[in-house]
């Protein structure tokens, strides 16, 4: 997908705890350089498999066994938790990754690049703001050097408030799973059949979590245009007139008006 949008290889880092050796033959292809290990396991797999790679290691434990297979770690990454709101958590994982470069310096490897993970919320820009400038601070007192490029992974934040999720009553389901539920202790107000269920800020590791377990199928996408208040999909389906009451948790319920 990134190829498509004219992303140069450079640019992009593969920054997964595991990967297949046809996903590395793949990035070797593409020309794609940059990837994050955190474990010995992943230093071997690229060793055998793409050699050439720069390692973005995620501890001082991992920069050792890269010298010693004459690879390259170029960086390191963290990743305080989707969703955290420890503004200081920031400021604590940037003061490690500091370390993290010495130590990779004083071995010998070229450490140029930091990856600050992802997870910023997507809802609260006050929150947003106070991380930015919590991140901001730290990096200019801890990297002051320009050579080092700072990235980050803001799935969360472009996503979270992109999707809703909505429930047609009577049709909400137990899946038999113990992951699979949204709120707990939520009470919701009186419902008639065919009211909707509204849970906002769904974007983020909602849907692409979603199976069809025990039988239940993956909710379709449905588009919004808000302009007209229209429910529009590939289905056909067509609400017009919804009006969501606000409750608690960024839950809401939608009286269903055709």
């Amino acid at each position: 997908m990134l190829n498509n949008l004219v992303v140069s290889p450079e640019r992009i880092s593969f920054a997964h705890p595991c990967r297949p050796v046809n996903h590395l033959k793949y990035a070797k292809e593409q020309m794609v350089v940059n990837g994050t290990v955190d474990n010995e396991y992943e230093v071997y797999k690229l060793y055998k498999h793409y050699p050439n790679s720069n390692l973005i290691a995620d501890a001082a434990a991992l920069l050792l066994l890269p010298k010693a297979l004459d690879l390259k770690v170029t960086g390191t990454s963290f990743h305080v938790g989707s969703g955290c709101s420890e503004v200081e958590a920031y400021d604590r994982a940037i003061e490690k990754a500091e370390n993290i470069f010495k130590c990779g310096e004083l071995i010998g490897h070229d450490m140029n690049l930091m990856d600050i993970g992802g997870g910023f919320p997507g809802t609260d820009d006050a929150l947003f703001e106070n991380i930015a400038d919590a991140v901001n601070t730290s990096v200019q007192l801890r990297f002051p050097d320009e050579r080092v490029q700072i990235i980050a992974e803001p799935g969360r934040f472009f996503v979270e408030a992109a999707y809703t999720l909505i429930f047609v009553t009577p049709e909400v389901f137990l899946g038999c799973d113990a992951q699979d539920r949204i709120l707990e202790e939520q009470h919701l107000p009186n419902l008639n059949r065919g009211d909707l269920v509204v849970f906002r800020n769904m974007g983020a590791y909602a849907k692409t979590m979603a199976k069809p377990f025990n039988g239940f199928e993956v909710p379709r996408v449905e588009l919004l245009c808000k302009s007209s208040y229209l429910l529009l999909g590939s289905s056909g389906l067509e609400l017009s007139g919804v009006e969501l009451s606000g409750l608690d948790g960024g839950v809401a319920a939608a009286e269903h008006r055709v």
